[in-house]
């Protein structure tokens, strides 16, 4: 059942909705819920529940312009995948949070990724569009955190980005918490290209601010995970560092001050507003410099993974393990992740007891925590520290759980065929049952070997190859298994309550070497098929491989009912092109079914809407 919502105009959530294109759903578009067991407070809890990112200041995200002079970071998100949230308080896109830090350092609450930035997207058809919660959504996680980091960045090398960054900071009112004299000031003075214009003040305040940058770049980073997992005394020597930079970067106030009728013009302020608000604003200045390179740094190894000789995952796809490997361990066990996989639906969570596309794991938990840290939480692997958080964690898999199969909406999409469908349901007994059985209950624990199924290798590869002499699997289940009794321990969690947050799950990991038959309920909302996501729909899926599209566009929401999957046809500027001749994107094998006639694939296709 669809229900529609009313488009709202909220102020704050203008400048995405106007910079979405044609790439994201601007507010001004209105859209339908399609109905599948959250609705209201839970579903608005599941897409901004903070579940322990920190990607950035919330202060930060609505000051922060973009590495390329495009304008607004903020108003640029769509074009990586993100849907507007036109309820939102905040003005974010769905999946995106606001969450506590307990890193005073920075300004305010942090914004973080949700498991909902991944878990709800949205199909047009029509001339409407259809959200639904747990479908794959088209986010470009790769380009995101690639704008984000090259944002942060160039605001913390370039004195002209920072002065302006530090003024919108004070505009906003909450960027200068401690330092309201700096904060004023923040406000009149003018952009730092003016300032070399303005006659010895300005020119002296611009020299020294351009050395004060270059002294920053050239001092070691910030290091967030090992200051978040540091003792005080080791803390302590990070701070006094820090103090001893500052030291040498102290703006002369008082020989300034001897030009303080020209600095008072220049600001267009009082001499004593003047000479209250200098060292604040320049104090402030410097110090928002070394964090944000600090968030820089930690930001761009994400990044840097992302811009490896791989395949680029594109929108709703990523190499989840793949990353995982190599933020988590040493960086002399980093390998290419070149196994981009789709982002899989949610609502066979409850019935699948081994999860991921090769069944290699029984921890929610675990593999939850690994989600949170690949989302941005930041975290100290050789301690085990993060900031994740257990009880968000699992009030995700909570909400997941309440999901339910979507229905093929046949007043939208069209009804379905029912005399096709049901020779399609014989056709399906006959050469897709084996491996999915379609009844009640838990599905089967059933992994079909690479050799059989013939689908691209690299992801259950990848994940079968030793980390330090000994099983990946192994590996990761003891370094998860210390994330989650660290944070357990950090919130306090008792072991009743540990039995519940674990959700019954053994926490064991497993190497399989193939991949997992899942359940096919929902399949007409999970396009693009196969596990790496290369095959657009399910038309195509039943077509030898040699005959399967070689290339197509990625990104696009426009669904077609009559194929099953996306439109792949007159797609006008792309927002990814997905090459399946790439290593890691094969769009071979899985040839069940394959040698239909084309009425019968139709009638097979008709059937699997019904599912």
């Amino acid at each position: 059942m669809l229900r529609s919502i009313p488009t709202v105009a909220a102020a704050a959530l203008l400048a995405i909705a106007t910079t979405l294109g044609p790439h994201g759903l601007g507010a001004d578009d209105g859209f339908s819920w399609l109905e599948n067991g959250l609705d209201g407070d839970a579903r608005r809890t599941f897409h901004h529940l903070a579940i322990g990112s920190e990607l950035l200041p919330l202060a930060w995200l609505r000051a922060l312009d973009t590495a390329d002079g495009g304008g607004p970071l903020l108003g640029r998100l769509g074009r990586h995948g993100f849907l507007a949230d036109p309820d939102d308080p905040h003005g974010l896109p769905v999946g995106l949070s606001v969450g506590a830090t307990a890193d005073r350092r920075f300004p305010g609450p942090m914004v973080g990724l949700s498991c909902a930035a991944c878990h709800t997207g949205a199909l047009s058809h029509a001339g409407r569009t259809v959200r639904i919660v747990g479908m794959p959504n088209m986010l470009s996680v790769e380009s995101f955190t690639e704008e984000l980091t090259d944002a942060i960045t160039a605001t913390a090398k370039h004195p002209r980005r920072l002065v302006a960054f530090v003024k919108r900071l004070a505009t906003q009112g909450d960027g200068f918490v401690k330092r309201p004299a700096g904060a004023l000031l923040a406000t009149r003075l003018p952009e730092f290209d003016r300032l070399g214009e303005a006659g010895a003040f300005g020119s002296a305040i611009a020299s020294r601010l351009e050395e004060a940058v270059d002294a920053v770049a050239a001092e070691p980073a910030l290091d967030l995970p090992r200051a978040l997992a540091a003792a005080q005394s080791v803390e302590a020597k990070v701070e006094s560092a820090w103090q001893r930079l500052t030291g040498r970067l102290r703006l002369d106030a008082r020989t300034l001050a001897t030009r303080r009728r020209e600095a008072a013009a220049l600001a267009g302020e009082t001499e004593e507003a003047v000479a209250a608000g200098l060292e604040e604003w320049w104090a402030e200045t410097v110090e928002t410099a070394r964090l944000l390179r600090g968030r820089a740094v930690l930001l761009a190894r994400q990044s840097q993974m992302a811009r490896m000789e791989a395949p680029r995952g594109g929108p709703g796809r990523v190499d989840d393990f793949g990353f995982a490997r190599n933020l988590i361990f040493p960086a002399a066990e980093m390998r290419v992740p070149d196994a981009p996989c789709s982002i899989p639906v949610l609502w066979a969570t409850a019935s699948v007891r081994w999860q991921g596309w090769d069944a290699n794991n029984d921890s929610a938990m675990g593999r939850n925590l690994a989600t949170a840290m690949a989302a941005g939480a930041t975290f100290d692997a050789p301690s085990g520290v993060s900031t994740a958080l257990p009880r968000a964690l699992a009030e995700v898999e909570d909400l997941a759980a309440r999901i339910t199969v979507p229905r093929w909406p046949g007043e939208w999409l069209g009804e379905i065929d029912e005399p096709r469908a049901a020779r399609g349901e014989a056709l399906f007994r006959t050469h897709c049952h084996d491996c999915h059985p379609t009844g009640a209950g838990p599905a089967p624990d059933r992994v079909v070997p690479l050799a059989e199924i013939g689908t691209d290798p690299n992801r259950a590869r990848n994940f079968a190859a030793p980390l330090g002499g000994r099983p990946f699997a192994v590996a990761i289940e003891e370094t998860l298994g210390r994330f989650k009794q660290v944070a357990y321990a950090a919130a306090r969690v008792d072991p009743a309550e540990a039995a519940r947050l674990d959700g019954g799950r053994s926490d064991r990991w497993r190497t399989t070497g193939g991949y997992a038959a899942r359940p096919l309920a929902g399949l007409w909302a999970s396009a693009p098929y196969l596990h790496n996501g290369s095959v657009p729909t399910l038309h195509d899926l039943l077509l030898p491989p040699a005959e399967r599209p070689v290339r197509f566009p990625v990104g696009q929401r426009d669904f077609d009912p009559v194929r099953v999957g996306l439109v792949t046809e007159g797609v006008e500027a792309p927002m990814f092109t997905l090459d399946t001749t790439i290593p890691g994107n094969h769009n071979t094998g899985h040839t069940y079914g394959t040698a239909l006639s084309p009425d019968d694939r139709r009638d097979l296709v008709e059937y699997l809407k019904t599912l």
